[in-house]
């Protein structure tokens, strides 16, 4: 497991989430693990199975996990959610 993040902000436009998703930093591709869709997130020097990171979109805002150097990916996508939508709330779920 990695380190879970609460990214919360209103509203919560999918369309413009899912943009600010797949142009974060590092994005490789979408899976559908148990149908719910998530965007993972992999550094360049990262060939292993599991992703630096993966997010998904969900009522609240974004779930983030971090699995490992994936600081600078949420840090992105954070400000990029700031810039688009407005400030968002950030906290650890645990």
């Amino acid at each position: 497991m990695g380190f879970e993040y609460k990214i919360a902000f209103s509203p919560v436009d999918e369309g413009t989430v899912d943009e600010i998703l797949r142009s974060a930093p590092f994005f490789c591709e979408p899976a559908r693990p148990f149908g719910k869709l998530k965007y993972e997130y992999r550094l360049p020097d990262n060939p292993g199975s599991i992703p630096n990171a993966h997010a998904a979109i969900e009522p609240f805002g974004v779930y983030f996990c971090d699995f490992g150097g994936a600081h600078e990916i949420m840090a992105g996508i954070v400000e990029q959610i700031t810039k688009q939508i407005g400030p968002p709330t950030v906290s650890d779920l645990e």
